[in-house]
């Protein structure tokens, strides 16, 4: 009995030590769930139009071009040079400026279209003028441009007035009579066009561009005639009056800031502003007739067969948009503002007060041209006889 009671004993110790070496089985935690990440903002997926899509097509293809040549009057000097810096830091594209006289120009073009040698991408100069050039058969449609798709925006009209898309006016202008101050005193400053047939004004006194050249003087008997303020009877007898006549519309800014004139008939308001800037003895004044005003004073338009004609796009889009029509308001000095978004920054001696404006719009441009080629107004002016 004692000998079964010690085995038992021995037994319960030989269990205890092997326990005790048993190695502990961990424990298994209890899988906790992930926690989903944090929902990541939704974000929009920008909507590519298909006209959004066509124009980007148009801008890369501009960029292979790489330049636009452009057969100018309006970008001249130091504000092309800003425009052309401005337009290629946007597009990487550049400007090749050929500057001269419209109908030159236009002569130019026809001549590289016979001979089927291509040089202008695009051409512009006053709005009559470009119609020109349109009735030639030398341009084509600027097709949808996405600035024109903007509502709302344009003042007073919109820049492509031309209904088959050829032309889109860039640029407006007020046309005051203007005078040399160290020539008229106050007191002798007319207060009508009908002053001007005044003998103190005859001998060269006046000057305005000629009719057979530039269609400017041809838009103001035009905007006149209209409103029933000038007749034939006034240009004819204007003529008698020796006026001196220019052959572009940039003699009568210079003879008159350097006081070889008293009067200009046909100088517009952003064209004077270098001399204003400049400190020239020279003035705006308002008629009793009216101001006249043209908001689409300056045109351009696609060259047919041009070599760059995505590029030239590109540019007409670019000088009609926000950032390309302030950067052309700076260059020229101030300018009539187009768009409702754009600062008008003329200068007081540049601006009147415009009580009776006398709107000379694109219709008048369409007939300017014609008269332009019949010789009405250098007729009536003794210029033909």
């Amino acid at each position: 009995m004692r000998a079964t009671s010690l085995c038992i004993a021995v037994l319960m110790v030989i269990l205890v030590v092997l326990a005790g070496c048993t190695p502990r089985v961990p424990t298994t935690p209890t899988p906790v769930p992930p926690q989903a990440a944090p929902a990541l903002p939704t974000m929009a997926v920008p909507i590519v139009s298909p006209e959004d899509a066509a124009w980007q097509k148009v801008v890369s293809e501009a960029k292979r071009e790489g330049k636009v040549t452009l057969y100018t009057t309006g970008f001249v000097g130091e504000k092309g040079q800003i425009v052309s810096k401005s337009f290629e830091n946007r597009y990487g594209i550049k400007l090749e400026f050929v500057t001269g006289i419209a109908t030159v120009h236009i002569e130019r073009i026809k001549t590289e279209h016979r001979a089927k040698k291509y040089i202008a991408d695009t051409l512009d100069s006053s709005t009559s003028n470009v119609v020109m050039a349109k009735e030639e058969g030398l341009t084509v449609s600027m097709g949808d441009l996405p600035v024109l798709r903007e509502k709302d925006i344009w003042t007073p009209v919109p820049p492509n007035a031309d209904p088959e898309g050829h032309l889109m006016g860039y640029k407006g202008g007020v046309y005051p009579l203007w005078v040399n101050t160290a020539r008229v005193k106050p007191g002798e400053e007319p207060c009508s066009y009908r002053e001007l047939l005044d003998p103190r004004w005859r001998s060269g006194k006046i000057t305005i561009s000629s009719p057979v050249t530039t269609p400017t003087s041809i838009m103001i008997y035009l905007a006149t005639k209209k409103a029933g303020t000038l007749d034939d009877d006034f240009w004819r007898r204007l003529g008698s009056q020796e006026v001196r006549m220019a052959p572009s519309f940039q003699e009568p800014l210079l003879w008159l800031a350097q006081g070889q004139v008293a009067l200009s008939l046909t100088a517009v308001d952003f064209n004077m502003a270098p001399y204003v800037k400049e400190g020239a003895p020279v003035k705006a004044l308002e008629m009793v007739e009216g101001v006249i005003v043209q908001p689409l004073l300056t045109s351009i338009a696609l060259i047919k067969n041009g070599p760059h004609p995505n590029a030239a796009r590109v540019f007409v889009n670019w000088i009609l948009s926000q950032e390309g029509q302030q950067v052309f308001a700076e260059a020229t000095g101030g300018m009539l503002p187009m768009r409702k978004d754009n600062t008008d920054i003329r200068p007081p001696a540049l601006r009147v007060e415009m009580k009776k404006p006398l709107v000379a719009d694109f219709s008048m441009a369409v007939e300017a041209t014609k008269l332009q080629r019949e010789g009405t107004l250098a007729k009536l002016l003794g210029m033909e006889k």
